[in-house]
């Protein structure tokens, strides 16, 4: 996952920026740190990144780091719900500029959501959440994944902070309600 900040003068510019920037790494050109997820602490959680687990619901959630579904490098981060509960993965802050165009990069894939046919209670998202200098929230952002099962696809979302933010949070989340389609998976 990439984010970046973007200068922009026109459309064509934005274009030519995301084709640069998906092919560099979130260590060498982004701002959200660890945003490849391999960079582990000692308890192998990634660095930089805190894990929200709720069951409160009596299902079974939780973040973990697969070596053997991946995109790139050694590992990626994934979500599973086996029941009703929410799983989420969030970033430490991201320091931004007021009114700044950010371009946001990943690679995602789902499994076990639905047959396509619509809403059947699993909802997953990754969400840019915007604070000023006082902690307040100020909105966010951000895609949506596709609701469906499906392979390794790349999501990019052009961003432009709010006026007054002046840090950001990304939150990686997935959950599934009381009747949803179950087991799920995202990467």
């Amino acid at each position: 996952m990439v984010i970046t900040s973007v200068p922009l003068t026109n459309a064509l510019f934005v274009m030519l920026v995301a084709f640069i920037c998906l092919g560099l790494s979130a260590s060498e050109s982004g701002l959200l740190s660890n945003g490849s997820f391999e960079k582990l602490d000692p308890t192998g959680t990634p660095q930089d990144w805190s894990a929200e687990v709720d069951t409160s619901e009596s299902g079974k959630a939780r973040c973990l780091m697969d070596e053997k579904v991946l995109r790139h490098g050694k590992r990626s981060l994934r979500m599973d719900v086996t029941g009703p509960g929410r799983a989420s993965a969030v970033s430490k802050k991201i320091e931004v500029t007021p009114n700044g165009r950010y371009l946001f990069s990943m690679l995602y894939r789902g499994k076990g959501f639905s047959d396509g046919t619509g809403y059947q209670g699993v909802n997953s998202f990754v969400h840019i959440y915007w604070y000023d200098g006082n902690q307040r929230s100020l909105g966010h952002a951000g895609p949506g994944a596709p609701y469906q099962t499906q392979p390794w696809g790349r999501m990019i979302r052009l961003l432009r902070a709010p006026q007054n933010a002046v840090y950001a949070i990304v939150n990686i989340h997935l959950s599934a309600h009381k009747d949803g389609t179950v087991p799920t998976s995202i990467w």
